[in-house]
């Protein structure tokens, strides 16, 4: 199987920080002439307890084959400003049984880490919008044998580049907890190569935010 060259991580990574970092820069400079009413971002200075927040929640991933991952996830966000944050989580899913290119795949357990930045595109009077981009890097171990049962089961650990874009919205209930939702696209191993064992498909997230 051919294994993702890991430059290509760390290159799409940087991209990122840049990108959050650029955003930040231009909130600073036009922060002047905005006018601040009942549904604009807050522009108050940040306290020093809400710097980090805590993200905790459960990942479900339908495939494009029709199988669904279960998972859990953790993560620690640096809020840059009241409406850009960087971060960094780690995820565990897994399925029992999935079916890939003709293998037969058991017992899959994936365990992504990843860099990731929000970006707050709306605040409502009881929700924020906002983006989320993410990637990383998949351990994958699994057992695979031919769907035909031809062969003896082989056990499999390789590495992948883990990518997910996701929308979601978190909702200013409680003062110190947020409950929130995403939708989004998913791929544990993104490859130009076929073959490739790359479980990809929508994703489901519902979590808390702990400031």
């Amino acid at each position: 199987m051919k294994i993702i060259k890991y430059p290509l991580v760390v290159k799409i990574i940087a991209l990122l920080i840049l990108t959050t970092h650029f955003a930040f820069a231009k909130k600073l400079t036009t922060n002047d002439e905005l006018k601040v009413d009942s549904t604009s971002i807050n522009t108050k200075p940040l306290k020093a307890s809400h710097v980090f927040q805590l993200e905790t929640g459960v990942n479900l991933l339908h495939t494009t084959h029709g199988t669904h991952f279960k998972g859990v996830n953790v993560g620690l966000n640096y809020l840059l400003s009241n409406s850009v944050s960087i971060g960094a989580g780690l995820e565990y899913s897994s399925i029992h049984l999935h079916n890939d290119n003709g293998w037969e795949l058991r017992r899959l357990h994936f365990l992504p880490v990843y860099l990731e930045a929000k970006i707050l595109l709306k605040q409502l009077k009881k929700a924020n919008f906002y983006l989320r981009p993410a990637a990383g890097l998949t351990v994958m171990r699994y057992s695979k044998v031919n769907a035909d049962h031809s062969d003896f089961p082989h056990t499999i650990n390789e590495k992948g580049l883990y990518l997910n874009l996701a929308t979601g919205l978190s909702f200013n209930i409680y003062k110190r907890i947020q409950p929130l939702v995403e939708v989004g696209f998913k791929g544990f191993k993104i490859s130009r190569n076929n073959l490739d064992v790359n479980p990809h498909g929508l994703t489901l997230r519902l979590g808390f935010l702990i400031n």
